[in-house]
């Protein structure tokens, strides 16, 4: 469980380079294309399009980075008057519903995957991928969610070993 733990945060560590890259790319690209409108009148489509591209994984790998952290919206005002063993099947019901919307993602992320067909003028690329960072986020949701959900109930059984827990 342990080297479990230890990939699960390796890939974590992945994803965040991952959006570190992204950022960076993003802000070439952006001072390049204005640098190129500014002295020469010129925005590439391919650089647009691109741009476009590095927002949508920015913003699905981000979402899946923020389930990874539990910096997701929250409403703790109902929750935080509620017992510990409440407390924690609420964060249990939370992070699987997560999961769901990861599920969600994969599913209609792939199908939009498969229907799509028309191109990118300016890359030759299909536009199709644009939908691929739904289905990798997706993915990625699924797994950091069941990591809370499965570490939530073993700090829980933890909690009851040493007595701890509230009821």
């Amino acid at each position: 469980m342990r080297r479990f733990r230890e990939y699960l945060a390796l890939l974590g560590r992945a994803v965040e380079v991952t959006l570190i890259a992204i950022l960076g790319g993003l802000v070439v690209l952006v001072t390049v294309d204005t640098a190129l409108w500014s002295l020469f009148e010129y925005s590439s489509p391919i650089v647009a399009e691109v741009q476009a591209i590095l927002q949508i994984w920015f913003g699905f790998l981000a979402a899946a980075i923020g389930v990874r952290y539990g910096s997701h919206l929250s409403l703790n005002l109902l929750v935080s008057r509620l017992s510990q063993r409440a407390r924690h099947s609420v964060g249990v019901f939370v992070h699987l519903v997560e999961a769901m919307f990861g599920l969600f993602f994969v599913i209609y992320g792939a199908q939009l995957v498969r229907t799509v067909s028309n191109t990118l003028p300016g890359l030759g690329i299909g536009a199709s991928s644009q939908y691929v960072p739904a289905c990798f986020a997706g993915v990625l949701i699924i797994i950091f969610s069941l990591e809370k959900t499965f570490s939530s109930a073993h700090q829980d059984s933890t909690d009851q070993e040493m007595g701890t827990g509230d009821d």
